[in-house]
């Protein structure tokens, strides 16, 4: 049996013992202390938060109007949030803002008329269709906050309701739920003498129906409770206005884990912050890779090693990235090995991968004699014009990988060559790609609690932050079977519908200035639903509905629970567009993130290396190696 699930925050009457819930364990944990911070990270001042809370309401447009003025450390704490720095309700906040100052009943338990009147007014406000207000207003003037009993047995009853839109095989689930609503209102009038008994009989008769009665259960009553709460609540404190926890619904559990997260990332990068001035650039000026230096004795390598080592070398020059098939040197290849053997045999992986880099690994293909300068100056240069410098990390994280599994190395010694990659590549992924290796690599030799983690910390983040949140689209109708749950199972039973109206091709199709207009007012304090769905209403007209045409071969009523008739197509096609448009502006956002926070990781990287200068400064001179002066 299906049913209406219930709201992530259901409302409810706050009893005395129920405050204590909101206690947070540490003071850092409070989201407004998030919000804070990471206002006092941008340069805002937070003497008069509210003046900066509207910036934290839409995400993607703060990234896209305000990334350039975010450093790494605000760059960490936008990929580590979920719903605390820019949180669903901060909306709802901003809008319940005034009612929450103005609510003040003096007096209250004393004046539970006028809280009735107060949680009316502010409940039927939210109706959206206005034939239902009067309806709503008559079914709300029989629960008196001196019936809270009714209310809640009201509200438990309503979220085990079968959705109206499910197909019944009879009429006495109907007809039984319509009985269960008029008892509970017969149960307000005993105890009520104002009530007109005829009237209460002609209402639940002639007016009250399964729509309505859903109706008014998530779009009234749920309001008219959350009114009294804060009412009780801010009489109780005085003092409560921002954001206190016993005045919202604001989840902590989210900002819990983000607070631990930012720390997480904050932990590791001071370790390789640490870490890094200490691990020399493993090359000196007094080595040699000239020819007539042949390397003497016998090969650590097992021949079977050996072997391997050669096809990993030979597998980095014949990627299909590199510019053309070059014929290789086999005993030029050999020859390098076994020079490279013969000292900082640990670091060997990231030596060989330096070798295979300069002068496009020239070394390895012919004999030649090297100009030490030209792999000195390799932290200089690490990358190429050309290719990409996502696929040259690709190319080069393969053959690292490679060749620390292949020389069986200790794990310390494979942590070293890699955070020696990091040093100078940088930490940040630069792609899909890259992604799935670092995660592979990293969890088969049981890394993903060292520094060296931290690019899969940052991916794993960036993935996460910016999501397509579809209980907070603004085109679904009221009360609809696609609002009551009928479209997550559509999107979960169907998954292909989600992916081509969010792929790039439909993108596209959506003019930049319909893009700007929607995320303009997806920033808004209150916002401006009819407006919102009339741009969603010009992006239907350029987005192709062919899939749509396959409606009713694909929705199977016996596993889904929708019948084709319940589903307003005119309402898919909104909420679709909406979704298209929301995933445009979240790509583009998620972009702008990435770029900012390689950015800015490189800023922070190159000033940890100019700190080290000066205990290096002996080593460095001896060796020719320089420290990047600019980004």
């Amino acid at each position: 049996m299906l049913v209406v699930e219930s709201p992530p925050s259901q409302p409810y009457f706050t009893q005395d013992n129920q405050v204590d819930e909101y206690t947070i364990k540490k003071k850092y944990l409070s989201p407004p202390e998030c919000q804070n911070a990471f206002l006092q990270e941008i340069g805002c001042k937070t003497d008069r938060p509210i003046r900066n809370y509207p910036q934290l309401i839409c995400k993607p447009d703060f990234i896209i109007h305000h990334i350039n003025e975010c450093t790494i450390v605000p760059s960490e704490m936008l990929i580590a949030d979920r719903q605390t720095l820019f949180s669903p309700q901060f909306a709802i906040y901003n809008n319940y803002h005034h009612p929450f100052r103005d609510g003040c009943v003096p007096r209250p338990q004393k004046n539970p008329a006028l809280i009735h009147e107060r949680c009316s007014n502010f409940a039927l406000r939210k109706v959206k269709e206005e034939k239902n207000r009067y309806l709503f207003e008559e079914i709300l003037n029989r629960f008196k906050p001196d019936t809270q009993n009714n209310l809640i047995q009201f509200w438990e009853f309503a979220n085990n309701l079968v959705t109206y839109w499910r197909k019944l095989s009879d009429e006495d689930e109907s007809r039984c739920l319509l009985k269960r609503v008029n008892d509970v209102l017969i149960n307000v009038k005993q105890k009520d003498s104002l009530i007109d008994n005829n009237y209460i009989n002609s209402l639940t008769i002639t007016e009250l129906n399964e729509n309505t009665v859903i109706s008014f259960v998530h779009e009234c009553l749920l309001e008219y409770l959350h009114a009294y709460n804060n009412i009780m609540l801010i009489n109780k404190d005085p003092t409560t206005g921002h954001f206190k926890p016993t005045c919202t619904n604001i989840d902590y559990d989210f900002a819990w884990r983000y607070t631990i997260e930012c720390e997480k990332l904050r932990t590791i990068r001071e370790q390789l912050a640490k870490l890094w001035p200490s691990l020399e650039y493993p090359f000196d000026a007094g080595e040699s890779f000239n020819i007539d230096s042949l390397p003497g004795g016998q090969s650590a390598f097992t021949a079977t090693t050996f072997e391997q080592v050669q096809k990993n070398i030979c597998q980095y020059f014949t990627d299909a990235a590199q510019e053309a098939l070059t014929k290789l040197s086999s005993s030029q290849i050999e020859f390098i090995i076994k020079k490279l053997e013969q000292t900082r045999k640990k670091l060997f992986p990231f030596r060989t991968l330096v070798l295979c880099i300069v002068k496009g690994g020239i070394f390895f293909k012919k004999p030649c004699t090297l100009e030490m300068e030209a792999i000195l100056d390799f932290p200089n240069h690490i990358y190429r014009s050309k290719p990409s410098v996502a696929i040259q990390r690709v190319k080069r994280l393969r053959l690292l990988f490679a060749l620390c599994q292949t020389c069986e190395l200790a794990k310390t010694d494979i942590e070293q060559n890699i955070l020696l990659f990091l040093k100078y590549h940088g930490v940040v992924p630069q792609s899909e790609e890259e992604f799935v290796m670092w995660d592979d690599f990293l969890r088969e030799h049981h890394f993903t609690d060292s520094p060296v983690s931290l690019p899969l910390r940052y991916a794993n983040a960036l993935n996460k932050c910016l999501s397509l949140q579809f209980d907070q689209l603004v085109c679904f109708n009221s009360c609809s079977a696609l609002h009551m749950g009928g479209f997550s199972a559509l999107i979960k039973y169907k998954p292909d519908i989600l992916h081509e109206y969010t792929s790039m091709e439909h993108q596209k199709t959506i003019p930049k200035t319909l893009c700007y207009e929607y995320l303009r007012l997806w920033a808004s304090a209150s916002l401006n639903v009819d407006a919102m769905r009339s741009i969603c209403l010009e992006i239907v007209k350029k987005l192709d509905w062919t899939l749509l045409n396959e409606l009713d071969g694909w929705t199977d009523q016996y596993k889904f629970g929708i019948p084709l008739n319940h589903i307003d197509l005119n309402e898919l096609k909104l909420l679709l567009s909406e979704i298209a448009v929301r995933c445009s502006l979240l790509k583009k956002a998620k972009k702008l993130l990435h770029q900012s926070l390689t950015k800015n990781e490189l800023i922070w990287r190159v000033k940890i290396l100019k700190s080290g200068k000066t205990k290096k400064s002996e080593s460095n001179t001896r060796t020719g190696f320089k420290y990047p002066s600019s980004v």
